[in-house]
């Protein structure tokens, strides 16, 4: 019997076209119902598929979970890493930007952050992991610009670890309290006011613009 020929790439991008559809409507569902409450069963019959069909793309609803997460993240990283691409030398700047970039990504994928906050613990132990990985690189990208910045004497000498938490925080702030924050303040509001306290509460005396010129 002839082993079964390996996937084209043509095939390879059909597959994870599939599995992006899939995920937005196990999204969308965890989202509705909830993580626990939603069975493959209902993911599969609202995409229009039977549960074997499913099973072609994803073996668990844990894997669903996991895929959901790490395609966000992605996005997030590879947005953070274009602005790198794209900074010049003042660490101040750099900094705003990629903050401005970092909140604006997270607003987009509002949903997924909510989803890691909720059902993080639903994860497998190598799930958790790969996801705290990405994570730290992502944070990494805030921590090299103001580790840049501290050698310059631009921003003052303290914890980075510090700063680069407490800008993960505020940012999924966005998505976690959207409850509180709908109807307040507009998501340019919210960039303006996160990006000057951030800003301001890491500058060296007299360095840089004032806040309100960010």
């Amino acid at each position: 019997m002839l082993a079964p020929a390996a996937p084209t790439v043509k095939d390879a991008a059909l597959v994870e076209s599939r599995r992006r559809e899939l995920a937005a409507t196990a999204l969308q569902l965890f989202r509705a119902r909830g993580y626990h409450a939603t069975s493959v069963r209902q993911i599969a019959e609202t995409a229009g598929l039977s549960v074997g069909s499913l099973f072609n793309y994803f073996r668990t609803k844990e894997q669903i979970l996991h895929f959901i997460y790490d395609q966000t993240q992605a996005v997030i990283e590879e947005g953070l890493q274009e602005v790198l691409q794209e900074l010049g030398p003042d660490p101040d700047e750099a900094l705003a930007l990629a903050l401005d970039r970092y909140f604006t990504l997270i607003d987009r994928h509002q949903d997924h952050t909510v989803l890691v906050y909720q059902e993080f613990k639903s994860l497998d132990r190598r799930a958790k992991r790969q996801v705290i990985d990405r994570e730290r690189r992502i944070m990494d990208i805030f921590g090299r610009i103001i580790e840049s910045g501290i050698a310059r004497e631009v921003f003052r000498p303290h914890p980075v670890a510090a700063t680069v938490h407490a800008v993960a925080a505020i940012g999924h702030m966005w998505a976690t309290r959207r409850w509180a924050l709908r109807g307040t303040v507009t998501l340019d509001e919210f960039k303006r006011a996160q990006v000057t306290m951030i800003l301001q509460g890491i500058r060296r005396h007299g360095a840089g613009q004032e806040g309100g010129d960010v």
